[in-house]
């Protein structure tokens, strides 16, 4: 029991010491992309309202 114990223990060590910058920068990269793709969708969305409204606008006029 406790030499399973002490396994696990040295297997999930090795991971978080050895590559505690490399997790962090893949996080802030994940969070960027996130946000980089969040802004593309609200932008893409903005201009679609944007452009169905002034021809709604448009035909408003029209009428």
């Amino acid at each position: 029991m406790a030499t399973s114990s002490h396994g696990r223990k040295t297997l999930g060590r090795p991971s978080s010491v050895m590559h505690p910058l490399p997790r962090h920068l893949l996080m802030v990269i994940q969070r960027n992309q996130l946000w980089y793709i969040l802004r593309r969708i609200h932008h893409k969305t903005a201009t679609y309202l944007k452009r169905q409204f002034l021809s709604f606008d448009r035909a408003r006029l029209l009428c």
